[in-house]
């Protein structure tokens, strides 16, 4: 008769299997992690492989950052007047006012690569001893120039695109080549993938006041239009892998492939969260106007093409924006859930939207981007990127409307 192990040996074996499957586990997601950031740093460039880390992106924090301790404070005060139950629904969208007063930009000089959507080209991207994209610009303008700042996100920057061919090189061509006046135009692009409205007015209050510019372009609301997290009804797994990817590539990438297919029940785009997130963003355009207006600088706003992810582009190509949105709003009403992006979408409709009713009261500038490509939204080669052929019709656009100002009486 086999002799039964002692209950100590066996306890013991299990615990050596534990360990041994949780290192192997553990080795598995590393060896994976490292797979997953050499593969894209392939295609984005070699900082991707310190993402997650202080030493990816230049963090820039202004002077009037608010702290901790004041933050906790208007959480307090919110809390008083609304009521736990209250606050534990709209948290995410209730104090977009309390944000840090900084914003991510490039480190100087850092090396950066993309490649060509439509051709598969690779090429490197200039990146300069400022952290932004393009040429070396000084702070003090030469006698003669007119000055331009392009602010944006990844759009502006020019994401999928060389360095002759994001749309504020294709501005400066432009308005050199039909002005007829003696002045020179410069245009600067300040735009950095990613930021969203409140960022773009930090970078714009620390990096664009002392540039001393004569004109400032807006151009951007995608970042924007995420929908709050409290919609997203993810499972526990989901929120441990999203929280996960701030500093993992790996579950990064996880993330994205489930928001991307994952439905997300929603109330309407008339709900309240909608409201708030439309008027965050305005209120943060109309503080760099505002600014604008004190030191006579000249404000020009302009709508953004976007498509909801849901067509391919030859039949994006024959959809407007406006039928699009029809469309994806057509799909709710029978369905009740929509993927991330094609919410995202909707509520990035409201947001342009605000944006063209508040330039019309308040007569600022506004060039209609969104009609201007409506006819060839398949320049957009993703969600909202352009190939050179949509930035020149950008260019063109926004050259137009600088054009309608006298600018020899303006020096």
């Amino acid at each position: 008769m086999a002799k039964k192990k002692p209950r100590k040996m066996a306890s013991l074996s299990w615990k050596k299997k534990i360990i041994f499957s949780i290192i192997t586990l553990s080795i598995s997601l590393i060896v994976l992690e490292l797979c997953c950031r050499v593969f894209f740093a392939f295609y984005v460039g070699p900082s991707v492989l310190l993402y997650g880390t202080p030493f990816q992106r230049q963090e820039i924090k202004g002077s009037s950052s608010v702290s901790g301790h004041e933050k906790m404070a208007t959480a307090k005060a919110i809390l008083g007047k609304i009521g736990r139950g209250e606050w534990n629904k709209r948290r995410t969208v209730e104090i977009p006012q309390i944000e840090d007063k900084g914003y991510l930009k490039y480190f100087p000089n850092q090396k950066k690569n993309d490649f060509d959507m439509d051709t598969g080209e690779r090429f490197d991207v200039t990146i300069n001893s400022r952290g932004f994209r393009g040429r070396e610009f000084t702070d003090e303008k030469k006698t003669g120039v007119i000055r331009i700042v392009c602010l944006g996100a990844s759009s502006t920057f020019g994401y999928f695109d060389k360095d002759d061919q994001t749309y504020p090189v294709y501005l400066e061509q432009k308005l050199n080549e039909k002005y007829s006046g003696n002045a020179k135009f410069e245009v600067i692009n300040l735009g950095i993938p990613l930021l969203r409205s409140f960022e773009i007015y930090n970078l714009f209050m620390q990096e664009v006041i002392p540039l001393k510019p004569d004109l400032i372009t807006y151009y951007e609301g995608s970042n924007d239009s995420d929908p709050p997290e409290e919609w997203l009804t993810m499972s526990l797994l989901h929120h441990r892998i999203k929280r996960v990817g701030r500093v993992s590539m790996l579950a990064r990438f996880i993330d994205s492939m489930f928001s991307r297919y994952h439905k997300i029940l929603y109330p309407s785009l008339a709900s309240k969260e909608i409201e708030d997130i439309s008027n965050n963003y305005i209120n943060y355009i109309a503080k760099i106007y505002e600014e604008c207006r004190k030191r006579g600088i000249v404000f020009v706003v302009a709508s953004q093409q976007k498509n909801s992810t849901a067509f391919d582009r030859e039949t994006q190509k024959h959809l407007t924006y406006k039928e699009e949105v029809a469309l994806i709003q057509d799909k709710f009403e029978k369905s009740g859930a929509l993927i991330h992006p094609e919410l995202a979408f909707l509520i990035h409709s409201v947001l342009m939207d605000r944006l063209k009713s508040w330039a019309k009261e308040n007569q600022v500038p506004f060039v209609d981007i969104i009609a201007k490509l409506d006819h060839d939204r398949d320049v957009l080669v993703s969600w909202v990127h352009l190939n050179a052929k949509g930035n020149r019709m950008v260019a063109e656009a926004l050259a137009e409307k600088i054009l309608q100002h006298d600018w020899e009486q303006h020096n």
